[in-house]
């Protein structure tokens, strides 16, 4: 590689490496679901390394640094291994942001991670027979009969993605979810084209460029969930309600009902404080029950004040939104309040059908709360 095309080499690399440091710095518990602001953070860690022993390579091979080129190939070679643990963490990332649960499925993590196991046991045997990659006597780096597999793993995952994103996309009645599935879908088409160019091109740091865009289009996407996310339950806000709601107000008719749905559970905070079980606990378990239930049906679902959740339901008949109703309904009552510890806490729920386009948000949710207190 020529020196002067090296330096402009590890000045991109290098300023990849200093915009992740300031995406990383900046990503908090605050941003999102805890679990998902994890997987980012792990993604940025994997793009690092893969930048190390890239920027590590650049310096040997060119004679920048006092290294041996064997140890510089090698170098190589470590960094292409760090893009499928990126991209296994950013299936998790962007299946959990989409909500498609399969994926906490601990079974499905052994799953999403064999391509990544079978990628370091083809390495490992590669010190002996080169099979994906080798390096030569000389120090040069060889590329083995099945160097095609790291492309191959890689696709893999983006296809993944892309598939679940579109499966997201397609059902959703949700158009900020839909909006999140086309933002995936875009950047990963974005660093798979930056991966296939730099096969083609070689030695160019088209790859690393691609990553980092990607990586801020996602931390974008994060900055947005904030605004839409409830801290404490991770389960969509009073803001996120208030828009969903308005948005499918203005779809119903009589094919496609609306219908809302409100969980209150009512706490003797003077009997909870003398038993000393922390009323935040209860919500949040609470809010995954909840949330499970409302998947399962496909339902939005939302907390709307400290001990209030409201669920819209669009398309459904009378029997599939009581079915939906009674289910939550016997999971709270037999998992918080008869098996679980707070006994002094009860579940007040209470339904409507919207069929005017002018409702406002408040009639409805007033409604809603009417109905429970007439109970």
């Amino acid at each position: 590689m020529d020196f002067r095309y090296a330096l402009i080499y590890l000045v991109v690399e290098f300023y990849c490496v200093a915009q992740a440091a300031i995406i990383y710095t900046k990503v908090s518990d605050y941003l999102g679901a805890r679990i998902e602001v994890s997987l980012f953070k792990r993604m940025i860690a994997m793009f690092w390394l893969f930048l190390l022993f890239e920027i590590l390579w650049v310096l040997g091979s060119n004679g920048m640094v006092s290294m041996p080129l064997k140890l510089a190939s090698l170098c190589k070679i470590l960094s292409t291994l760090f893009i499928p643990f990126k991209l296994y963490f950013w299936l998790h990332f962007a299946f959990r942001r989409l909500k498609i649960k399969r994926i906490a499925n601990p079974g499905m993590n052994i799953i999403t991670m064999l391509p990544c196991i079978i990628m370091v046991a083809c390495y490992l045997i590669s010190i002996k027979n080169s099979l994906v990659f080798g390096i030569a006597a000389d120090g040069s780096l060889i590329q083995g009969p099945l160097v095609a597999l790291t492309g191959m793993v890689d696709n893999l995952y983006g296809i993944t993605i892309i598939i679940g994103a579109l499966s997201v996309m397609l059902r959703t009645k949700d158009s900020m979810m839909r909006w999140k599935s086309v933002k995936h879908i875009i950047f990963i088409a974005i660093c798979t084209a930056g991966g296939i160019l730099d096969a083609v091109l070689m030695m160019t740091p088209i790859l690393p460029m691609m990553i980092t865009l990607s990586l801020v289009g996602l931390f974008s996407s994060l900055q947005e969930g904030q605004i839409t996310t409830d801290y404490l339950t991770e389960m969509n806000n009073r803001r996120e309600a208030t828009r969903f709601i308005e948005e499918a107000v203005r779809k119903t008719n009589e094919e496609l009902p609306l219908w809302l749905i409100m969980v209150e559970i009512a706490m003797d905070t003077k009997e909870m404080a003398k038993q000393d079980i922390n009323e935040e606990t209860l919500i949040v378990k609470a809010a995954k029950i909840i949330s499970d239930v409302a998947y399962l049906h496909d339902v939005f679902a939302s907390r709307w004040s400290d001990n209030e959740f409201i669920m819209v339901a669009q398309g459904m008949d009378i029997v599939r939104v009581s079915d939906f109703e009674e289910g939550i309904i016997w999971r709270l009552k037999w998992e918080l309040f008869e098996k679980g510890e707070w006994k002094s806490a009860s579940v007040g729920t209470s339904r409507i059908r919207c069929e005017d386009k002018e409702s406002s948000v408040t009639e409805l949710v007033n409604s809603l709360k009417l109905k429970i207190e007439e109970k």
